[in-house]
């Protein structure tokens, strides 16, 4: 670390394994290592960038008007993979500093950055090692292969694909700006309290039951039909246990005709991998389907009651029972959960 130190505090331009993706790092008030990452990324000059610190009360010294929620959103889940962009105090570097006074701030974990940032004692700039606009690099050979000649020196290593989650904390609610490594569902359930989201971005609503044949389709069915002003919502359904390309039974069929909604196309799906990952919230119609959700993904996981009640399955119990069924989703999705999606965007 003493050679990357040293060229660093020459002004040069470093690339890093991070616990995101790699990035380029160079001391935040030098500016002609920042301008040369700008040039090495091809970043428009508009776009500020963020800038790695060493401790909490390093972060806090930069920002300005810092409400309670933030120092939890810190002291929860850094060092990692979040970026906090506040106000920006006199004390922050200007260099990095937005046009609207903001500056991005985060404690990256990882052994290399975490020991440079406690030895130089200073704020990094930060960004990702990549052409802007395209994917993020994963190993030194790619980034020397893309980036070329422009960086001074390359820490080898290798990364994932995905970038930090970037908060916003300049108003009574967190605003996400970026989706990343920290899913909405995370911070609201570690921080008890609703994030909304930046124009431009979208809720990825999941919902499963075991067949996806009856309740897990209502309730996407009848969620497009409650937001279907809302363009930013996406729905979709898939079951635990089912046979792919199964219509749904007849009686769901007359029940969500009573209520306008034509469902007559759907075809079941399997829970796969992939969906789990995709869905920024999964709500399931019973206990058991919750369970069914990879642990590590299982604080995306909430029933449709809201509580403690499951959904129970209609298959096979006459005409009334599914009526019954209908209007209990019908009754949480317009009670709880439609209400909840909406509050996510300012402009619904």
């Amino acid at each position: 670390m003493k050679h990357v130190l040293k060229i660093l505090k020459k002004g040069g331009v470093v690339a890093i394994p991070t616990d995101t993706v790699y990035g380029l790092i160079a001391l935040a008030d030098n500016r002609e290592a920042v301008e040369k990452i700008y040039s090495i990324k091809r970043r428009p000059r508009d776009k500020p960038l963020p800038v790695f610190v060493e401790s909490i009360e390093s972060a806090i010294k930069l920002l300005r008007d810092v409400p309670d929620y933030a120092i939890k959103l810190m002291e929860t889940f850094w060092p990692g993979p979040l970026t906090v962009v506040g106000y920006a105090s006199p004390e922050a570097p200007q260099l990095a500093v937005s046009p609207e006074g903001k500056i991005g701030v985060r404690i990256p974990s990882g052994k290399e950055i975490q020991e440079i940032l406690q030895k130089i004692k200073a704020p990094l700039i930060s960004t990702s090692a990549n052409i802007s606009g395209s994917p993020p690099l994963r190993t030194g050979d790619e980034v020397k292969s893309v980036l070329g000649k422009g960086i001074d020196y390359v820490v080898e290593g290798h990364t994932g694909t995905l970038a930090s989650t970037v908060v916003e904390v300049t108003a009574k609610q967190p605003k996400i700006l970026r989706k990343g490594k920290i899913g909405i569902m995370e911070i609201e359930k570690r921080l008890s309290v609703e994030v909304k989201l930046a124009e431009g971005l979208n809720l990825s609503v999941l919902y499963v039951c075991t067949g996806n044949t009856c309740r897990s389709p209502m309730a996407e069915w009848i969620s497009r039909k409650l937001t279907i002003n809302c363009k930013n919502i996406i729905y979709s359904s898939r079951g635990t246990n089912t046979i792919p390309g199964y219509p749904p039974p007849d009686e769901v069929v007359m029940v969500l005709k009573e209520i306008g909604i034509d469902i007559e196309n759907h075809q079941s799906r399997m829970l796969e991998h992939q969906d789990i990952e995709a869905a920024d919230l999964i709500i399931c119609m019973e206990h058991k389907h919750v369970l069914q959700i990879p642990e590590p993904y299982r604080v995306k996981a909430v029933l449709l009651s809201g509580g403690s009640e499951d959904i129970e399955d209609p298959i096979g119990r006459g005409l009334a029972f599914y009526q019954l069924i209908r209007d209990k989703i019908l009754y949480y999705l317009k009670n709880i959960w439609v209400p909840y999606f909406l509050r996510k965007f300012e402009y619904c």
